[in-house]
């Protein structure tokens, strides 16, 4: 293609050029699913990332295949002087998955700010956010996510009435739930890290309108404070601890909550980091879905704060 182009070729045939740049346009979109767009990315980040590290030190990065989830994605490792981490990278939501490689939607901004906000207060892992490589996909970028130990032992399907703090555990979850209009956590990507709520993957999709009254979902105990279901059958011992839980109770929990994690200033904060991504995401050229939208968001996330 650069031959010809360089030869000044499509200056005689444009219709050619027009065809192959829509061409081009066409294949970008399928490229963010990409085993090895996801590796490439990875590697120019990570590598950037420890760019400081010593000049003798080790770096390797390697891949394995995601175990879960239905995004496209790979299991990172990265080896450096500090250890050995992994990461769980995948597309955004309404990106590329498993059986479907094209972008269903361009990334949205509150998909990253719900990510630096559970890592902001302690309820969410490590998370990164990394553009493709230049020149290949423009409607996707990928979270990197890091791995919580043991976690898979500690997951809401394996956690059970005798699990310390389990009360508050499902009641935060429940409350950052509605206050953030999170869906899509269940007993495979929530549950508990050193007795405190965790929330490691998760959706928050477009609505009309986010505004809820936070108060009144709480007290009234529904929807249920977390996902009662255990390989598709009720939890009933999960379920007895959020029921036999008061309302004034659940407030109390609520309001002691927000004030442990001073959730109004780390707003501001991940919303800060938000506009950072943002603006890298429109220097790579990555198309961005409704960014008027997530003003309109922050706004009403903050509303439904005041009900506590």
């Amino acid at each position: 293609m650069q031959i010809l182009k360089d030869q000044k070729f499509f200056d005689c045939y444009p219709v050619i050029q027009q065809a192959a740049d829509r061409i081009e346009a066409d294949i970008r979109e399928y490229l963010g699913g990409f085993r090895e767009t996801i590796e490439t990315a990875a590697r120019y980040y990570f590598f950037d990332l420890k760019k400081d590290r010593p000049a003798s030190s080790t770096f390797k990065i390697c891949f394995q295949d995601k175990p879960t989830g239905v995004h496209s994605g790979r299991l990172c490792t990265v080896i450096d002087h500090d250890g050995e981490s992994n990461f769980y990278i995948k597309t955004n939501y309404g990106g590329p998955t498993k059986s479907n490689s094209k972008s269903r939607m361009a990334p949205n901004l509150r998909e990253v700010f719900g990510y630096s906000l559970l890592q902001l207060i302690g309820i969410g892992p490590e998370s990164h956010f990394i553009c493709p490589p230049p020149g290949t996909a423009t409607r996707t970028i990928f979270i990197a996510t890091k791995a919580i130990p043991d976690f898979d032992r500690n997951r809401m399907d394996k956690l059970t009435s005798k699990t310390e703090n389990i009360k508050t555990i499902l009641l935060e979850i429940h409350i950052l739930c509605s206050i953030l209009c999170i869906t899509d956590v269940h007993q495979d990507n929530c549950g508990q890290f050193n007795m405190k709520p965790m929330i490691i993957d998760f959706a928050i999709p477009w609505r009309d309108d986010y505004r809820v009254n936070v108060r009144q979902i709480i007290c009234e105990k529904t929807p249920p404070p977390a996902d009662i279901l255990v390989n598709g059958v009720e939890n009933k011992d999960l379920k007895k601890v959020a029921d036999e839980c008061s309302s004034e109770e659940r407030i109390n929990i609520a309001k002691t909550a927000l004030k442990k994690w001073n959730l109004m200033e780390a707003i501001e904060k991940a919303k800060t980091r938000t506009n950072e991504v943002k603006e890298h995401m429109r220097l790579q050229g990555i198309e961005i879905q409704r960014t008027d939208d997530f003003a309109k968001y922050i706004e009403e996330v903050k509303y439904n704060c005041s009900f506590l």
